[in-house]
């Protein structure tokens, strides 16, 4: 099975008032296990005319604000090799440019969509929506399948634990350091990397996801 580790940066927690400032993804593919250096990776930063949010999250992501910052101390003839460099799109660009990456990587299609299994840390109920919200296209180029992969659900310590454990928990009962860089990729990667110690490289074919 081939699933997308997808994860967001944003300026706050409420889609309607703050923003996405960066998506990361990451293919994996459970019958061809790869190192984590050869997984596809898909990152993009993007630019709002304005932002809006939390303080908190935005200093949080101040290295995101920066690169768009930048720009404008480059000259107007070299911003294009910038764009690239840090895959800086616009909202309206993300969808296509997701969805042909997803395509290029073998993904499914049907009829005009690319159809992923997708997984996350909180996915479902937190990127998944601000991307159908705020991303446009979204919904005419990607179907996300609706049973998600939260790799929370393998470490959860049933009797002691009073709500699922944030990614940072999850790492620490795998033998990874407790640390999370808030970076889409990074993060992306590490919900790869929680399934995959947890599950013995999904051989214990016994867990349900």
């Amino acid at each position: 099975m081939k699933y997308v580790s997808i994860d967001l940066e944003t300026t706050g927690l409420d889609p309607q008032t703050c923003q996405i400032l960066q998506i990361g993804a990451v293919i994996e593919d459970t019958n061809d296990v790869k190192p984590i250096s050869e997984l596809p990776k898909f990152n993009c930063v993007i630019e709002h005319p304005q932002y809006t949010g939390s303080a908190f999250a935005i200093n949080m992501n101040m290295n995101l604000i920066k690169i768009i910052a930048d720009m404008d101390k480059i000259k107007k003839e070299d911003r294009g090799d910038y764009r690239k460099q840090h895959n800086i799109l616009t909202p309206q660009m993300v969808a296509t440019a997701f969805a042909n990456w997803l395509q290029f990587h073998g993904c499914e299609v049907d009829g005009d969509r690319v159809v992923i299994n997708a997984a996350g840390k909180n996915f479902a109920s937190f990127d998944k929506v601000w991307l159908e919200t705020l991303i446009p296209t979204w919904n005419t180029k990607i179907k996300i399948r609706n049973r998600i992969i939260d790799p929370a659900v393998l470490v959860t310590d049933w009797k002691n634990d009073e709500s699922l454990p944030g990614l940072g928990k999850c790492k620490e009962r795998i033998g990874l350091e407790n640390h999370v860089t808030h970076d889409g990729v990074d993060d992306a990667i590490d919900v790869i990397e929680v399934i995959r110690k947890a599950t013995n490289n999904y051989q214990n074919a016994n867990i349900g996801l």
